[in-house]
């Protein structure tokens, strides 16, 4: 288990978040087709969906979809610190995003 350690027992992940296979391809700022991001552990997903919408155009108004490892989607009440222990590596949590369904 990697988590970041920032400050007095503030637990961070750093999450990257891809474009599903098939789904439109998004250059986030910066020229890259990936989005880096560090958060607070015992945020949900539902609301790094809310803070992406507010901060990036391509996001507003959209209902995105989540996957990890390519495989299962992710609930939206579903809390980062989790999901990053059972499945992240490397130091980070990789994420993929589409509008549809795009994995079972």
């Amino acid at each position: 288990m990697i988590i970041m350690i920032i400050g007095q027992g503030k637990e961070k992940v750093k999450l990257i978040f891809k474009n599903a296979p098939g789904a439109e391809q998004v250059v986030v700022p910066g020229g890259r087709n990936y989005l880096e991001i560090t958060i607070k552990g015992e945020k949900t997903f539902a609301e790094i969906l809310a803070n992406l919408q507010k901060k990036l155009d391509y996001f507003k108004g959209k209902s995105f979809l989540f996957y990890v490892c390519n495989q299962f989607a992710v609930y939206p009440n579903a809390i980062v610190r989790d999901i990053y222990n059972n499945f992240g590596s490397g130091g980070y949590l990789t994420v993929y995003y589409a509008l549809n369904e795009a994995w079972g």
